[in-house]
């Protein structure tokens, strides 16, 4: 079911309140699109207006069968949603109550990870004489050796790292916390080496960036799991869907 004007106003409006009050674009993005699908799925029961109990119940019928990370993140959305539209008397207050939690199913996955033998090759196989492999090279030891997660690699500025105090300062943007983090040597002289021999003319803060025209900062649309792709599989290493193993996975281990 699609949106119609209204409903696709009231899901603008409420991507503005999320802005105003701090939340990372990411979130704004994600929050707006799942709300546009919960209004829309009013939509086919009389409207936003109508929302209660029995209809949210209806629309919680329809995430059965997906994976319970996705039913709760789509239940925040709708919880968060729901907050905005009571303060906005769009909805009656009691449809926030009606929002179940999202229940765990006993067999939920464990974080995959890699191998440490896995990483060891894959890192091994980057060929570092060359822009790209100079960067990617940087960017998988700052996820592999510090942790860090995609979305922070690609915001990393020059201004982050306190290189007299071997410190890498990140605001995290899932947490909005600021970390200091170790710069270990080998990511230092990565980092430095793609600085000095890698990165292309670019008068950007961040430090990582696209090396095909033009010649940008990476955007929140891009991922990185392609590049991790790329080399696992020059390493024979395998990837695959049923696997989940990407970034995010590499962070895990």
């Amino acid at each position: 079911s699609k949106l119609n004007a209204a409903g696709a106003e009231t899901v603008a409006r409420f991507q503005a309140h999320l802005r105003s009050v701090g939340r990372s674009a990411s979130t704004v993005r994600t929050y707006g699109t799942l709300a546009g699908e919960f209004v829309a799925f009013t939509g086919t029961r009389g409207g936003l207006g109508c929302c209660d109990a029995a209809m949210i119940g209806a629309f919680v019928a329809t995430l059965t069968g997906y994976q319970f990370k996705t039913v709760e993140q789509k239940l925040c959305a709708v919880r968060s949603f729901l907050r905005f539209a009571c303060a906005a008397s769009l909805v009656d207050g009691a449809c926030l109550e009606a929002v179940p939690a999202a229940r765990s199913a006993r067999q939920a996955r464990i974080p995959s990870v890699w191998g440490p033998g896995e990483v060891a090759r894959i890192v091994e196989a980057i060929d570092r004489d060359n822009p790209c492999g100079k960067r990617d090279y940087a960017i998988i030891l700052l996820i592999t050796r510090l942790g860090l997660r995609g979305v922070d690699i690609k915001r990393l500025e020059f201004a982050d790292f306190d290189w007299p105090g071997n410190r890498l300062l990140v605001t995290q943007a899932k947490t909005g916390h600021r970390v200091a983090l170790p710069l270990l040597k080998d990511v230092g002289w990565a980092v430095i080496d793609y600085i000095r021999h890698g990165r292309p003319d670019c008068d950007c803060p961040q430090v990582f960036v696209r090396h095909m025209a033009p010649i940008c900062p990476f955007s929140d649309q891009d991922h990185l799991h392609q590049i991790l792709v790329k080399h696992a599989r020059v390493a024979h290493v395998r990837v695959s869907e049923k696997r989940r193993h990407g970034m995010h996975s590499l962070r895990h281990s």
